[in-house]
Protein backbone atom coordinates (compact mmCIF):
# COMPACT_ATOMS: atom_id res chain seq x y z
CA UNK A 1 0.00 0.00 0.00
CA UNK A 2 1.61 3.23 -1.20
CA UNK A 3 0.92 6.51 0.56
CA UNK A 4 1.57 9.52 -1.72
CA UNK A 5 0.50 12.28 0.62
CA UNK A 6 2.91 13.71 3.23
CA UNK A 7 2.60 12.70 6.86
CA UNK A 8 0.78 14.87 9.35
CA UNK A 9 4.11 15.81 10.95
CA UNK A 10 5.52 16.87 7.58
CA UNK A 11 2.46 19.03 6.95
CA UNK A 12 2.85 20.66 10.38
CA UNK A 13 6.54 21.36 9.72
CA UNK A 14 5.69 22.89 6.35
CA UNK A 15 2.98 25.08 7.89
CA UNK A 16 5.33 26.19 10.69
CA UNK A 17 7.98 27.06 8.09
CA UNK A 18 5.49 29.07 6.03
CA UNK A 19 4.20 30.84 9.14
CA UNK A 20 7.76 31.76 10.19
CA UNK A 21 8.46 33.14 6.72
CA UNK A 22 5.21 35.12 6.84
CA UNK A 23 6.03 36.46 10.32
CA UNK A 24 9.40 37.68 9.08
CA UNK A 25 7.55 39.85 6.55
CA UNK A 26 5.91 41.85 9.35
CA UNK A 27 9.22 43.65 9.93
CA UNK A 28 9.39 45.06 6.39
CA UNK A 29 8.10 48.53 5.54
CA UNK A 30 5.09 49.05 3.26
CA UNK A 31 7.16 49.99 0.21
CA UNK A 32 9.24 46.82 0.46
CA UNK A 33 6.14 44.68 0.98
CA UNK A 34 4.53 46.21 -2.11
CA UNK A 35 7.55 45.12 -4.17
CA UNK A 36 7.23 41.49 -3.06
CA UNK A 37 5.07 38.93 -4.89
CA UNK A 38 2.31 38.74 -2.25
CA UNK A 39 -1.41 38.09 -2.60
CA UNK A 40 -3.58 41.03 -1.64
CA UNK A 41 -5.14 39.18 1.30
CA UNK A 42 -1.70 38.21 2.62
CA UNK A 43 -0.42 41.77 2.22
CA UNK A 44 -3.45 43.13 4.11
CA UNK A 45 -2.94 40.57 6.90
CA UNK A 46 0.73 41.55 7.24
CA UNK A 47 -0.09 45.26 7.33
CA UNK A 48 -2.81 44.63 9.93
CA UNK A 49 -0.33 42.68 12.08
CA UNK A 50 2.03 45.67 12.12
CA UNK A 51 -0.48 47.75 14.08
CA UNK A 52 -1.56 45.11 16.60
CA UNK A 53 -0.57 45.64 20.22
CA UNK A 54 -2.45 42.77 21.88
CA UNK A 55 -0.35 39.62 22.10
CA UNK A 56 -3.33 37.35 21.58
CA UNK A 57 -4.54 39.26 18.54
CA UNK A 58 -1.05 39.30 17.08
CA UNK A 59 -0.66 35.56 17.65
CA UNK A 60 -3.97 34.91 15.84
CA UNK A 61 -2.95 37.26 13.04
CA UNK A 62 0.35 35.40 12.63
CA UNK A 63 -1.56 32.12 12.30
CA UNK A 64 -3.76 33.76 9.64
CA UNK A 65 -0.64 34.93 7.83
CA UNK A 66 0.65 31.34 7.93
CA UNK A 67 -2.64 30.16 6.44
CA UNK A 68 -2.42 32.71 3.62
CA UNK A 69 1.22 31.75 3.00
CA UNK A 70 0.13 28.25 1.97
CA UNK A 71 -1.40 29.77 -1.19
CA UNK A 72 1.68 31.84 -2.01
CA UNK A 73 4.42 30.98 -4.47
CA UNK A 74 7.09 30.53 -1.79
CA UNK A 75 9.95 30.07 -4.26
CA UNK A 76 9.22 33.40 -5.95
CA UNK A 77 8.92 35.07 -2.55
CA UNK A 78 12.24 33.63 -1.38
CA UNK A 79 13.91 34.76 -4.61
CA UNK A 80 12.57 38.28 -4.06
CA UNK A 81 13.77 38.24 -0.44
CA UNK A 82 17.20 37.03 -1.56
CA UNK A 83 17.35 39.90 -4.05
CA UNK A 84 16.43 42.33 -1.26
CA UNK A 85 19.17 40.84 0.91
CA UNK A 86 21.69 41.30 -1.89
CA UNK A 87 20.52 44.88 -2.35
CA UNK A 88 20.98 45.46 1.40
CA UNK A 89 24.52 44.05 1.28
CA UNK A 90 25.37 46.32 -1.66
CA UNK A 91 23.90 49.29 0.18
CA UNK A 92 25.98 48.57 3.28
CA UNK A 93 29.12 48.13 1.20
CA UNK A 94 28.55 51.47 -0.56
CA UNK A 95 27.90 53.17 2.78
CA UNK A 96 31.16 51.83 4.22
CA UNK A 97 33.03 52.82 1.06
CA UNK A 98 31.65 56.36 1.34
CA UNK A 99 32.79 56.57 4.98
CA UNK A 100 36.29 55.43 4.07
CA UNK A 101 36.49 57.88 1.18
CA UNK A 102 35.32 60.76 3.39
CA UNK A 103 37.85 59.92 6.09
CA UNK A 104 40.63 59.66 3.51
CA UNK A 105 39.68 63.00 1.97
CA UNK A 106 39.57 64.71 5.35
CA UNK A 107 42.98 63.30 6.19
CA UNK A 108 44.74 63.85 2.86
CA UNK A 109 42.93 66.96 1.61
CA UNK A 110 41.95 68.07 -1.88
CA UNK A 111 44.83 66.25 -3.55
CA UNK A 112 43.16 62.91 -2.72
CA UNK A 113 40.09 63.77 -4.83
CA UNK A 114 41.94 63.04 -8.05
CA UNK A 115 43.01 59.65 -6.62
CA UNK A 116 39.39 58.57 -6.21
CA UNK A 117 37.99 58.01 -9.71
CA UNK A 118 34.52 57.17 -8.35
CA UNK A 119 34.19 60.83 -7.35
CA UNK A 120 34.94 62.19 -10.82
CA UNK A 121 31.37 63.35 -11.42
CA UNK A 122 31.18 65.30 -8.16
CA UNK A 123 34.83 66.33 -7.76
CA UNK A 124 34.10 70.07 -7.74
CA UNK A 125 31.43 69.74 -5.05
CA UNK A 126 33.73 67.53 -2.97
CA UNK A 127 36.59 70.04 -3.25
CA UNK A 128 34.30 72.87 -2.24
CA UNK A 129 33.06 70.96 0.80
CA UNK A 130 36.63 70.09 1.79
CA UNK A 131 37.62 73.75 1.64
CA UNK A 132 34.57 74.68 3.72
CA UNK A 133 35.43 71.99 6.24
CA UNK A 134 39.00 73.20 6.64
CA UNK A 135 37.85 76.81 7.01
CA UNK A 136 35.11 76.00 9.55
CA UNK A 137 35.27 78.09 12.69
CA UNK A 138 33.67 75.70 15.17
CA UNK A 139 32.87 72.05 15.81
CA UNK A 140 29.25 72.43 14.75
CA UNK A 141 30.24 73.67 11.30
CA UNK A 142 32.90 70.95 10.97
CA UNK A 143 30.29 68.27 11.74
CA UNK A 144 27.90 69.79 9.22
CA UNK A 145 30.53 69.79 6.48
CA UNK A 146 31.57 66.22 7.34
CA UNK A 147 27.92 65.14 6.93
CA UNK A 148 27.51 67.08 3.67
CA UNK A 149 30.76 65.63 2.36
CA UNK A 150 29.59 62.13 3.24
CA UNK A 151 26.23 62.70 1.52
CA UNK A 152 27.93 63.99 -1.61
CA UNK A 153 30.33 61.03 -1.75
CA UNK A 154 27.59 58.54 -0.94
CA UNK A 155 25.35 59.90 -3.69
CA UNK A 156 28.23 59.78 -6.19
CA UNK A 157 28.83 56.13 -5.31
CA UNK A 158 25.12 55.33 -5.57
CA UNK A 159 24.97 57.02 -8.97
CA UNK A 160 28.03 55.05 -10.04
CA UNK A 161 26.44 51.75 -9.02
CA UNK A 162 23.18 52.78 -10.66
CA UNK A 163 21.26 50.08 -8.79
CA UNK A 164 20.67 51.75 -5.47
CA UNK A 165 18.14 54.31 -4.50
CA UNK A 166 18.54 56.88 -1.84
Amino acid sequence: MSNDKPSKSALKRRHAELQALGESLIDFDAATLAALPLDESLLEAIIAAKSMKSRGALRRQKKLIGKYMSGTDVDALRDALDALGEQERISKRVFAQAERARDRLLKEGESAVSNLPELESSADAVRSLLRSYHHANNDRDEKRYRRELFRCIHQALIDQHGRLSR
